[in-house]
């Protein structure tokens, strides 16, 4: 299973982990198309060629294109070889297979690996697809060695988790609803009949959970009201405790979790918020979108 076929093996299979491309050898080249997990992740769409048909195409140079909007992904060749006029599969005519074989995952090992990879990307909220986003390879456009993909990695981990008030809302407010639409999730936190606000920082936004009526609501950009328990902490802190990641007592202890209420009443409601913390990962994982985009 593991073995790279010979070029001449028709109907041979695998997937191009890095690049997440299935291959399939066929008598004019290689057969190559996104798998259903990315596509599942940018809901679908066409592929658009990058190479031109009869363009030599070295491992990793651009090929297809998917998606729209700052979530394309752009999927770079597999092996190096020639364009080819392609029906809904890309084609590749390969030109140095013997070199280039053994760097597929072939047979039904590939579908282990890549099901272990994406789960391995799940486990640490990472986005594993990140690597083929087309910010991402905008962003480092100029690596061009070891010392660069790792100032790359760097610079990636290093960048702040949200830009503006919009991402915020679409990353943690939607996922925050998704979260509470789960039945057992809501009656866990309703045990706590009040309102908590989190005023935060970078970037600025007001994000309130509502456990007051007979269903939780969750408001966005309205300042707190009278009687809310009120937290101020910046976006990525607030993401990271419904995430499960943040040690509340030891942030209010370094003041990166803040409020002038007392100290038992952020934990007494950080306690009962926990219940939401597995539904908030798995909302993200089911969106398509990882906890943590490039992170």
């Amino acid at each position: 299973e593991r073995a790279a076929p010979p070029l001449a093996a028709g109907g041979a299979a695998g997937i191009a982990l890095d690049q997440h491309l299935r291959v399939q050898v066929g008598a004019d080249g290689l057969h190559l198309w996104p798998t259903d997990e990315l596509r599942r992740a940018l809901g679908g769409g066409g592929v658009t060629w990058v190479a031109e048909p009869g363009t030599a195409v070295e491992p990793g140079d651009p090929l297809v294109r998917l998606g729209a909007g700052p979530d394309r992904v752009v999927l770079g060749a597999p092996v190096a070889g020639v364009a080819a006029p392609g029906g809904a599969a890309v084609h590749v005519v390969p030109t140095r297979w013997e070199d280039d074989a053994a760097a597929i995952a072939w047979g039904r090992a590939a579908d282990r690996w890549y099901a272990a990879e994406l789960a391995a990307a799940a486990r640490r909220h990472e986005d594993p697809f990140r690597f083929v986003r087309a910010t991402w390879l905008r962003a480092s456009a100029h690596v061009r060695s070891a010392a660069d993909v790792r100032a790359a990695l760097q610079a990636l981990r290093d960048a702040p988790r949200f830009a503006t008030e919009a991402e915020v809302e679409a990353r943690v407010a939607d996922r925050l609803r998704r979260a509470l639409a789960h039945h057992g999730t809501a009656r866990a936190v309703l045990r706590l009949p009040i309102r908590v606000t989190w005023r935060m920082h970078d970037p600025g936004a007001d994000l309130t959970l509502d456990l007051t009526a007979a269903a939780p609501a969750v408001r966005f950009g309205e300042p707190p009201a009278a009687g809310d328990l009120v937290l101020h902490a910046a976006a990525e802190t607030v993401d990271d405790f419904l995430l499960g990641r943040l040690d509340v007592a030891a942030a209010l202890r370094r003041r990166a979790l803040q409020s002038s209420a007392s100290r038992a009443a952020v934990l007494r409601a950080a306690s009962v918020l926990k219940a939401l913390q597995p539904a908030y990962a798995a909302a993200g994982d089911a969106s398509g979108v990882a906890p943590g985009l490039g992170r």
